[in-house]
């Protein structure tokens, strides 16, 4: 590859020969980037996916190992990843229309929005960046990994909240914030 694609409109479905995930998922996205490189070494630059009204991707990635999923390596340098909870709403996961049951816990959060790094595999990642939501911000240096099949799954790492109100998530009209630093482990 060696392509810089123009702004396109890609159906999620069409993709699902790369992966099984996708099949059958309805959804029509809106694409542009700079994609380099053999399947097997990957380079995309100033990639933007858009859906609905409010979700949007822009990053960077490397992407090493295709089309062996399992040992493929990741780098996504993420500059913007935004939704709302009426964006997932509309995600259609079969061509029989049935979408996504959206919590209304995550329309509480209002946009949510996320910038930082994603590297690993599918296995063994790390999430190190920050989220951002009405209700406050969120900072993770996370590692997960699991066994084949996702099975039992460790994480360590630590979360960092700033001036975050988990109470206006519940519905409960709590104005008492909180910023703290928490350690996670199950290693």
């Amino acid at each position: 590859f060696d392509t810089d694609i123009e702004q396109s409109s890609i159906r999620l479905k069409d993709i699902a020969y790369y992966t099984d995930a996708l099949a059958g998922v309805p959804v029509t996205a809106r694409f542009k980037g700079k994609v380099k490189g053999p399947i097997s070494a990957l380079k995309g630059r100033d990639l933007r996916v858009s859906y609905g009204e409010n979700t949007q991707l822009e990053m960077d990635a490397d992407v090493y190992g295709l089309p062996d999923i399992n040992n493929t390596i990741f780098d996504l340098k993420i500059r913007k990843l935004a939704t709302i909870g009426a964006d997932l709403a509309k995600v259609k996961v079969n061509d029989a229309g049935d979408g996504i049951t959206v919590p209304k816990e995550i329309y509480n959060m209002g946009l949510i929005s996320y910038t930082g790094r994603l590297t690993g595999n599918l296995l063994d990642f790390v999430s190190k960046g920050t989220l951002n939501t009405a209700v406050g911000s969120v900072y993770t240096d996370l590692r997960l990994a699991s066994e084949p099949g996702f099975k039992n799954p460790e994480y360590s790492g630590f979360v960092k909240t700033s001036s975050f109100n988990p109470g206006k998530i519940m519905d409960n009209r709590s104005e008492e914030h909180t910023s703290e630093l928490q350690s996670l482990t199950n290693l």
